[in-house]
Formats: structure tokens, sequence, C-alpha cells
């Protein structure tokens, strides 16, 4: 039962160059982010950024509540994980 409870964890990591993720542990919250700045500079108006902020910080939230619960769920095999990927979104930045 071990190697499916944190098979995910290192499925992951094997894909990743040198053991190391290249965006960060969730690059689909980034890809969401992204997108959502996107709209921003297309619509090119304040209220749209206003909308976009919101968000993404509720994105940041979301991701922090889930690494809590990860945490909780799969103890020290996620804290290993989070200690070979470091960065939440972008490396050097968050």
């Amino acid at each position: 039962m071990k190697g499916n409870r944190n098979g995910m964890f290192k499925l992951y990591l094997l894909m990743s160059p040198g053991g190391r993720a290249i965006i960060g542990r969730h690059p689909g919250y980034l890809g969401v982010i992204l997108n959502y700045l996107g709209f921003v500079l297309w619509w090119g108006s304040i209220f749209p950024l206003i909308i976009a902020l919101f968000f993404i910080i509720m994105i940041v939230f979301t991701a922090l509540e889930e690494e809590k619960y990860l945490q909780q769920k799969f103890g020290r095999d996620y804290k290993e994980y989070m200690e070979k990927v470091r960065w939440r979104f972008v490396p050097g930045i968050f």
C-alpha cells in the first residue's frame, strides 16, 4: 500500500529533470493565473484586473490549504516532495 500512497509524488519527480520540477508544485494553478492575466491584457481595463487579482488571491489560498491537507494525508512523503520541489508556482519568486 505504501507504494500507491506516494506514487504520484515519485512519478512527478521522475518526470522532472534531475528530480526537480521545472515550474513548481502547482503548474495547473499557475496556468489558471496566467490565463487570468492574459484576459486582463486582452480587455485592457482596470475592472478585469480587479476581478483577476481577487481570483489569483483565491487560487493562492487554495494552494496553501491544499498543501496543508496533503501534508496531513501523506506526512513525511509530501514534506520530502516539498523539499525537492521548493517553489509553489514560479521558481525564484513563489
